[in-house]
This record gives C-alpha cells, structure tokens and sequence, in this order.
C-alpha cells in the first residue's frame, strides 16, 4: 500500500534530502525514482557518492503548479515509478487528498515537502523538519495516534 508522507520545512537546503537517502538509494538500484520541482539542482557527483543509480533518476520541473501536481499524481499511477519525491510552495487539501489517494492506488512510497505553514491537511504522518546546531529536529505526527517524541539526526 502506497502512502504520502508530508515533510514541513521553513527552509530548503537543511539537509532534508539526506534523510531520505535510505529509502531513495536502494529503490534508485530497482527502478525509477521521480524528483518533481526540486529546489535546487541535483548535484549528481554527491547523489552518485551515496549510491544513487542516476540512470534511474527523473527530474521534473514543471512551470506551474498544476502541471506539479499533474506530474506527481502520474508518477504516483506508473507502474514503472518506484518512489515520488515533490517540492511544493503550498497545497490545498483537496489536492493532498487527491496525490494521498493516487500514492495509495498506485502503491507508491511518496514524499512531499511543503513549507511549514502550519495549514492542516489530511496526511497519515507529517514530520516537521528544523535545523539546529546538531542536526535536523524531526518532529512527527501521524494521524489519530499518539504524538512521538521530537529526535535529532546528525549531519
């Protein structure tokens, strides 16, 4: 079952893509790995430096917000995507709502990073990203559960 992990940050650049290394470098090594409006160019040395397999990585940038959320929600269809990464400046519920329910159709793995507005939306787990001295400050939410306790990663 494919699930839409919603990633709240204040600012890109933290470190954020770090932490989803783990996930994304094995699935890069299988199939095909969908960045859609990333905010910064990927680096391809550093990417390759963790493992990644470049040759399965697409990047996307659309020029509006709607042909993101398009992008997003076909890769979260196509048989031939084995994860969705996407970059928003905002979402409205109805459009979280509509990529939850294709991310869970498609049984894809799917992250989405959005500023941290602190707007409300219907998503399974949320983790709120803060840079501190020692690292990134994750503080997870999920949904109808008990809260978790904030955790660190170190750089």
């Amino acid at each position: 079952m494919g699930v839409l992990t919603e990633l709240r940050t204040q600012q890109t650049g933290i470190g954020e893509l770090r932490l989803l290394m783990p996930v994304l470098v094995p699935l890069s090594q299988k199939a095909r790995v969908l960045w859609v409006a990333p905010p910064y160019k990927p680096y391809a040395p550093a990417l390759a430096a963790h493992g990644m397999d470049l040759d399965h990585l697409l990047v996307v940038r659309p020029k509006t917000h709607g042909e993101a959320l398009w992008t997003v929600s076909q890769g979260l269809l196509s048989p031939s995507i084995a994860i969705v990464v996407g970059w928003f400046t905002g979402m409205r519920e109805n459009e979280f709502r509509a990529l939850a329910r294709q991310a869970s159709e498609g049984g894809r793995l799917s992250f989405c990073f959005l500023p941290d507005d602190r707007v409300s939306r219907p998503s399974r787990l949320r983790l709120v990203l803060q840079s501190t001295a020692s690292g990134i400050r994750i503080i997870p939410t999920r949904k109808a559960a008990r809260p978790l306790a904030p955790f660190v990663v170190a750089p």
